[in-house]
């Protein structure tokens, strides 16, 4: 896999923004039936260790739970097509209550029910057990809702702030983040 582009936007990646993916596998053709995107992920950087080179760590929904990963192990085997969603600059303060919040759901068990539930239409999100975009969607609600409705009218949006749980082609659709770059 050509890592250049994603090397190319390492140092600028920070928590809040996301990584959006289009895969090639069996589940993800079934879920693209539905939305354009087949899954989310949230960057979370919990620490920078000194002398160690940059490493962009995913929060996302794996084998049942929300667990971390690294990004760039995960782009190398990766049979799809990823793009990376940066956080306008006019959100940067809050990016460590994103933070914060995504190290609360470390562990959280996957929503299966919410997700089979979600193909007939948007369901209301909850936070005891989530699937990967609604996660990602119930990390900007950190963002202070009146500066958050200020990029309305927007479908994505305003179903986020009704607090229905978006699909990963929702979130790849939200004004909160610049112009998406393609990585793979």
């Amino acid at each position: 896999m050509d890592l250049t582009k994603y090397l190319e936007c390492r140092p600028y990646m920070k928590v809040g923004d996301a990584i959006t993916w289009k895969g090639k596998g069996l589940l993800s053709s079934a879920i693209s039936l539905w939305t354009p995107r087949t899954h989310a992920s949230a960057i979370f950087q919990p620490v920078k260790f000194e002398g160690e080179p940059d490493r962009v760590t995913l929060l996302e929904a794996w084998e049942g739970e929300f667990n971390l990963r690294g990004l760039r192990k995960r782009l190398e085997t990766y049979e799809g097509e990823a793009y990376w969603h940066q956080l306008r600059p006019e959100f940067d303060e809050y990016r460590e209550d994103i933070g914060k919040y995504l190290f609360t759901i470390i562990g959280t068990k996957y929503d299966y029910e919410g997700l089979l539930a979600n193909m007939f239409g948007y369901v209301k999100a909850c936070d005891d057990k989530l699937w990967c975009s609604e996660a990602v969607g119930f990390s900007l609600l950190q963002i202070k809702l009146g500066i958050l409705e200020k990029y309305l009218p927007n479908k994505y949006l305003k179903l986020l702030l009704s607090k229905k749980a978006l699909r990963p082609g929702g979130i790849a659709q939200l004004p909160v983040y610049l112009a998406e770059v393609r990585l793979t």
